[in-house]
């Protein structure tokens, strides 16, 4: 029996997590984030997005483009809209490998516009570049106030 490079491997995961608050109101950054072909106007990192429906749907996947075509595979695993929160989880090579991330937008007690946030669980050595790379999104995020 040939062990998982899993077992041979340990590679415990993480969470972190980062928000940003700028003058984008809840609605505004729940409409971005719920819209897939919206993503790569706020995230630099995704250059295009192949997705099926025009909204995000639990149990729906799709894949996301990246810088040198990169290409990742994800699914949506949550999406509340009451809550304004939605999970998702993305892998490159095999879902059993992937990271999983939980996003949301609050509204900040007296401030106008919002705060978005996202919690990253993953294996510790892409949790921690990933980090600075979403935070910059999320502040790109809160900033666009046109949806």
């Amino acid at each position: 029996m040939t062990p998982s490079l899993r077992s041979l491997v340990p590679t415990p995961l993480r969470e972190l997590g980062c928000g940003a608050t700028g003058p984008a109101t809840v609605a505004q950054v729940w409409w971005n984030y719920v819209h897939p072909q919206a993503w790569s106007t706020w995230a630099p990192q995704i250059r295009r997005v192949d997705y099926p429906h025009r909204t995000l749907t639990p149990g729906v996947g799709g894949s996301v483009y990246g810088p040198l075509s990169v290409r990742v595979f994800f699914e949506v695993e949550r999406v509340d809209a009451v809550r304004h929160t939605w999970q998702w989880r993305v892998w490159l090579v095999t879902r059993r490998l992937g990271i999983r991330l939980r996003h949301g937008v609050d509204s900040v007690d007296g401030h106008p516009g919002s705060r978005a946030w996202v919690t990253v669980e993953a294996p510790a050595p892409v949790v921690a570049p990933y980090v600075p790379l979403a935070s910059y999104a999320l502040h790109r995020l809160v900033h666009l106030t046109r949806s």
